[in-house]
């Protein structure tokens, strides 16, 4: 008896934490939390959220929400733009990922106007993944200063991470035909140049990966010489991969 009481014990337990279950997955439900996550994740989302309080991503495109913004930046605050980038720049390099977020979050409701907000803020987004929102910080950075390469190359690179890469492609094609007036500005076209290689190779046209990375080597950047060795064996070929 003493052992089918056990037995019937455990099986009780076992019902309770199945009662919490979908799918054969645990569930449980926290305060402000999502049912389906545990109390990490639940936190872990509660502190995005909140580090993206104050704008708004849903157009594709950064904007101010207005009534969170005054929360998060209390009209006669003692933030100031330099200091809050200056802060959210350290943080960023620190891997203090949500900190950097919410930081340039606030620079950006400091300063809408300011292009390097938003290019900060999609970088940071990035580390948490957050590549939608990232292309939303880039348009609207783009927005503000559309000829800018390094944000342009950013932007490419952004795309083909997210897996749009006819767009990417497009995009970094475009970045290579502006003016390039510095060095930077060379170095990020040679850096356009090098992916271009990539993506013609991928494309099955060796012929074009081959131009893309002379064209890339004269800009200062490297190109695998794997990728380099497999072009050229293409091309003793006849042009067959």
């Amino acid at each position: 008896m003493a052992k089918l009481c056990g037995f019937a014990g455990a099986c009780a337990v076992l019902a309770v934490a199945m009662a919490g279950c979908v799918g054969g997955e645990a569930t449980k439900q926290t305060a402000g939390g999502d049912r389906g996550l545990n109390p990490i994740e639940n936190y872990k989302q509660a502190r995005f959220r909140e580090a993206i309080r104050g704008l708004d991503y849903s157009s594709g495109r950064v904007t101010i929400n207005e009534l969170e913004a005054r929360e998060v930046v209390p009209p006669g605050s003692p933030l100031k733009f330099d200091e809050q980038m200056e802060e959210a720049d350290a943080l960023l390099l620190d891997n203090a990922y949500v900190e950097s977020i919410a930081a340039f979050t606030k620079a950006v409701i400091l300063n809408p106007e300011s292009a390097d907000a938003y290019v900060g803020l999609a970088k940071s987004l990035r580390t948490k993944g957050e590549l939608d929102m990232g292309l939303a910080a880039l348009r609207t950075s783009l927005d503000l200063r559309p000829d800018h390469i390094g944000t342009r190359f950013l932007h490419a690179e952004f795309l083909w991470q997210n897996n749009e890469t006819a767009e990417s492609k497009a995009a970094l094609e475009e970045l290579t035909t502006l003016p390039a007036f510095t060095d930077e500005d060379r170095k990020y076209q040679g850096e356009a140049w090098r992916m271009l290689a990539s993506a013609y190779w991928y494309d099955g046209n060796p012929r074009k990966a081959q131009d893309a990375a002379h064209k890339a080597i004269e800009n200062g950047v490297d190109v695998p010489p794997q990728l380099l060795d497999l072009i050229n064996e293409a091309l003793a070929k006849g042009g067959v991969r």
